[in-house]
């Protein structure tokens, strides 16, 4: 079973949702536009086109244009993406079209079992986990990690991600899941950090469930609880 690998790139970010403008009324029933950066899941309509989104609180987006996106192969397919868009409230009689600017790519972190994982299980180089929430609508838990990086001679060589599940335990509040991050440096360079964004399934969760995550970070090993909605 193979890990989710890295092409990091530069995906450091100053913060994920921002405005830039104010929204005042132009007396027309357009406001103008606020950019806001949001982890979405996003839908082809062809390979490497994107044409809408839906938010973590499940607004559709409807782009106004396509957006071009190389890293999405598949036509008709949902992918998890960090969208920058130009949000512009309406008037209740017009329709509505959002304006995408871009998407990143984010990683889905689906939980494997120790034998699953069995090729990467002991991968223990340190990161750092910068923030984590869970989504408005509960079908994930959003990651910021803070990742060292560097230029390398070969594009082939890349970090590479996963998550193993240890096991489960009932808690007060309702089942506890024991969730361990699993970092390959693979050889890249240390030096300078960037920010990955990902997410982890939790759909099949429920409320009042927890996730004990273990993170090995540059000052030993970090465990952090996050408990559903």
């Amino acid at each position: 079973m193979k890990m989710t690998v890295l092409k990091i790139l530069c995906l450091a970010l100053a913060c994920l949702c921002m405005s830039c403008t104010a929204s005042d009324d132009d007396g027309d029933g357009y406001k103008y536009p606020q950019l806001v950066a949001e982890l979405c899941d996003v839908y082809t309509t062809e390979p490497k086109e994107l044409g809408y989104a839906v938010t973590d609180s499940d607004e559709r987006l409807t782009f106004s244009y396509h957006v071009y996106a190389p890293w999405a192969m598949e036509k008709e397919t949902c992918y998890r993406a960090l969208l920058y868009y130009n949000k512009v409230e309406h008037s209740p009689n017009v329709h509505a079209t959002t304006q995408a600017i871009s998407a990143k790519p984010a990683l889905v972190l689906i939980p494997k079992t120790p034998e699953e994982a069995k090729d990467w299980y002991d991968n223990r180089d340190p990161l750092s986990l910068a923030t984590a929430w869970f989504a408005k609508n509960g079908k994930h838990l959003n990651l910021c990690l803070d990742i060292k990086s560097g230029s390398t001679d070969s594009e082939d060589t890349r970090q590479s991600l996963g998550i193993v599940c240890e096991g489960a335990d009932k808690a007060e509040s309702g089942d506890r899941y024991h969730y361990r991050i699993c970092h390959a440096q693979n050889n890249v360079p240390a030096y300078y950090t960037v920010s990955q964004y990902a997410s982890i399934p939790t759909a099949d969760l429920k409320s009042g469930d927890i996730i004990t995550l273990e993170i090995p970070t540059w000052k030993g090993i970090v465990k952090k609880e996050f408990i559903k909605p």
